[in-house]
């Protein structure tokens, strides 16, 4: 584990450049004390703080393209990124529609993808041309749309946030990456951070 210091108010620009690199698909996930990701509202809000607000933004300046779910969408009552276009994959499109994030989208650069049976969401993604070749993507659904991606055999980098992660600090990163029981892959460590009272670690898949 890194401690790291950042300077109030450069905690945007820090992440940016430390995590703003990856190519092909990233994820973020914020995680509580217990391995929670949704609080009693079935929201992530009430496990997240400025701190993770300011990591999901440094991320999204930096990616084409936002991939989540209708799930997350509705839950989130997501709205339209000034940073890049949002994919939301859903069965049920017309659920979507009333969400702020298409009734306000005066630009119209939101879509809804519903996969074929037989497409997994990469190439669902990859065949709708919402981001360029090589370019990024940035995933933002649910745990249990992560492990289908994995298990879909999709390459990523998972960057986890743990907010108040003093109570935690003695956990190991494999035992964090453990807990989140995604399918067999081969993973590597490549961040470990302490930084105050926030943890923050990135993982490469294989899937």
């Amino acid at each position: 584990m890194q401690i790291i210091e950042i300077a109030t108010g450069q905690e945007l620009n820090f992440f940016a450049e430390r995590f703003g690199n990856w190519l092909g698909w990233s994820a973020s996930l914020v995680i509580g004390a217990r391995g929670e990701t949704q609080g009693s509202d079935g929201t992530s809000k009430p496990l997240s703080n400025p701190f993770d607000l300011s990591l999901l933004l440094a991320l999204r300046s930096k990616t084409d393209l936002i991939v989540t779910t209708g799930e997350t969408a509705r839950v989130e009552k997501y709205r339209t990124s000034r940073f890049a276009p949002i994919a939301v994959i859903s069965r049920r499109p017309k659920s979507l529609v009333t969400l702020p994030l298409f009734s306000e989208d005066q630009s119209n650069r939101n879509v809804i993808l519903s996969p074929r049976p037989e497409q997994t969401i990469p190439e669902a993604v990859a065949d709708a041309g919402l981001a360029p070749v090589g370019g990024k993507i940035l995933f933002e659904g649910g745990l249990s749309t992560l492990r289908e991606l994995v298990d879909q055999g999709l390459n990523l980098n998972l960057i986890i946030s743990r907010p108040n992660s003093a109570i935690d600090s003695k956990l190991e990163a494999l035992e964090i990456f453990q807990n989140l029981n995604l399918p067999k892959q081969n993973m590597a460590i490549l961040d470990d951070l302490q930084i105050g009272q926030h943890r923050i670690l990135r993982f490469s898949i294989n899937g």
